[in-house]
């Protein structure tokens, strides 16, 4: 850069060239531009991890809705196949109307309990399955289910229900927990040999329900797919009830588990007490 100095008193003016060492401006543009590409390369590959990661979880989410219905379908299938032999049979007057009828009725509960297991499962999944919560005494509750089963524990299977004598308070849909309860309570009458044992103790911020079978116990290799849907192990049904009551038993921030006790299957419910 050239400048020039006047002196005055009829000199000449001196000239001069100035140079500015830009060196230190350079190098600091330099390391802002490395920044900046660092900064943006780190942004995109996250960005493309995310994505990455949201299309397999919807891929996940796909494949597994596919499988629902898939196995959804084939299990309505099956009382309907049923329903509708029986009827033909009947049509064509080889079958014993009365006996032909008696399955056709257990076909049918068969099925609108599993569509109702159904529609249950996908409201939970829409999150449309909504709580009326109401303080309620879980012993009651429990006694509820109990007689529930009775019809299908005639057989010779006795329940035994070990409770505290004072309330036990917590705050449920007592509807939805008391389904729960009874699917775990009819579960365990079919492979109970003799008895069912159902206790009940509460802490300061947890009940725990325990319902313990003496039968042969779980399958080591069915325990950690026990709750998964449509999952059936040794004589299993249709696979959603288990899976449903780990959903409303989740609904209600609490928690369940399937396990092998001495004598038998033991599953652990435990669930928040009420304030």
């Amino acid at each position: 850069m050239s400048a020039q100095e006047d002196y005055g008193g009829g000199e000449e003016p001196y000239s001069y060239i100035m140079y500015i060492d830009i060196g230190p401006i350079t190098r600091y543009i330099v390391t802002l531009n490395w920044v900046f590409f660092a900064v943006l390369l780190a942004i995109s590959s996250v960005m493309c991890l995310l994505g990455f990661r949201f299309g397999r979880d919807i891929e996940k989410e796909a494949e597994r809705q596919q499988t629902f219905f898939q196995n959804a379908s084939h299990e309505l299938k099956t009382p309907l196949m049923a329903i509708q032999g029986y009827a033909e049979g009947i049509q064509a007057g080889v079958m014993d109307a009365g006996g032909a009828a008696d399955v056709i009725l257990e076909e049918s509960d068969r099925m609108t309990e599993l569509v109702e297991e159904l529609l249950d499962i996908s409201k939970i999944d829409m999150g449309r399955q909504r709580l009326t919560l109401s303080e309620t005494d879980i012993r009651e509750l429990l006694y509820d289910g109990i007689r529930a089963v009775e019809p299908i524990a005639a057989g010779g299977i006795t329940i035994v229900p070990d409770f505290p004598e004072e309330p036990v308070m917590v705050s449920c849909d007592d509807t939805q927990l008391r389904r729960a309860v009874t699917n775990i309570l009819s579960n365990g009458v079919r492979y109970a040999r003799s008895e069912l044992r159902l206790t009940c103790r509460a802490d300061k911020r947890h009940v725990t329900i325990r319902i313990q079978d003496d039968g042969d116990g779980i399958a080591e290799e069915d325990i950690p797919h026990i709750f998964d849907r449509f999952y059936m192990g040794r004589s299993g049904k249709s696979g959603i009830g288990l899976a449903l009551t780990k959903e409303i038993i989740h609904l209600h921030r609490g928690t369940i588990r399937a396990y092998n006790g001495e004598t038998g299957a033991v599953f652990e419910i435990s669930i928040p007490v009420s304030r």
